[in-house]
C-alpha cells in the first residue's frame, strides 16, 4: 500500500509523557513535557559472526522532541539507539545523542554597588533566580528505555532521560526527566 511504502524507514513511532527535570527543586521542575520520536530501521555499519558486535554495529537512527507544558526549556534531538529484546515481548533500548534546547544558558548576575568587594568581572555577582542553567545551547543526551509489545506492535514503555554538557562548560545544571510513552511499531522492514 502507499502508506506502508511512504513509512518504509520506519520502525516505530513513540510518544508520551515525561516529568521535567525530576526532584531538581528548581523553577522548572516537576512539570509536564509532551515527547514524540521517529525511530528507523537499523543502520549496519559492519558483519560479525557475534551476535553482541553484530547487534552493536547496527543502530537505529532517532530524531524526537519535547515540549514543555509551562514554556520552560524546550527541545529536539538526534541520535542513535540500539533495541535489546528480553523474552519475547520485552524490550530495553539505550540510546546516546544530541539535544538542541532553549533553555537557560548561564546563570544570572547583577550588578554590585561600589565596593560591595564582587568577585566577577565589572563587580558583578550572581542571582539564584531558580532557573537550571545548561552552559550551551546544544548538549549530549543519553535515555534507557524498557518496555512491553502488545499485539498488534502496540507498546508501553518507561524511560529516563538526561541531558548535560559533561562538564564542559562551567554552568552545567544538567536536567534528568522520566516518563511513559506509547509506541507502535512497524513490520515493513526493507530489505
Amino acid at each position: 500500500t502507499v502508506m506502508h511504502r511512504a513509512l518504509a524507514p520506519v520502525a516505530d513511532l513513540r510518544a508520551g509523557l515525561l516529568l521535567h527535570d525530576v526532584g531538581k527543586g528548581n523553577k522548572e521542575s516537576d512539570t509536564l513535557d509532551a515527547s514524540a520520536e521517529i525511530v528507523l530501521w537499523p543502520v549496519r555499519l559492519a558483519r560479525f559472526e557475534n551476535r553482541f558486535l553484530s547487534w552493536l554495529v547496527a543502530p537505529r537512527p532517532v530524531f524526537g522532541g519535547a515540549l514543555n507544558s509551562a514554556g520552560d526549556t524546550n527541545r529536539i534531538y538526534a541520535g542513535v539507539n540500539w533495541e535489546f529484546a528480553v523474552g519475547r515481548n520485552w524490550f530495553v533500548t539505550p540510546f546516546f545523542g544530541a539535544v538542541l534546547h532553549d533553555g537557560n544558558l548561564e546563570q544570572a548576575t547583577e550588578q554590585c554597588p561600589p565596593g560591595g568587594g564582587c568577585t566577577l568581572p565589572g563587580n558583578r555577582r550572581y542571582v539564584n533566580t531558580g532557573e537550571p542553567t545548561l552552559g550551551s545551547a546544544v548538549l549530549f543526551r543519553e535515555a534507557i528505555e524498557a518496555g512491553y509489545v502488545f499485539p498488534g506492535g502496540i507498546s508501553l514503555s518507561v524511560i529516563a532521560i538526561h541531558m548535560s554538557n559533561a562538564a564542559l562548560m562551567s554552568d552545567n545544571d544538567g536536567m534528568d526527566f522520566i516518563g511513559l510513552r506509547l509506541g507502535l511499531k512497524f513490520d515493513n522492514r526493507p530489505d
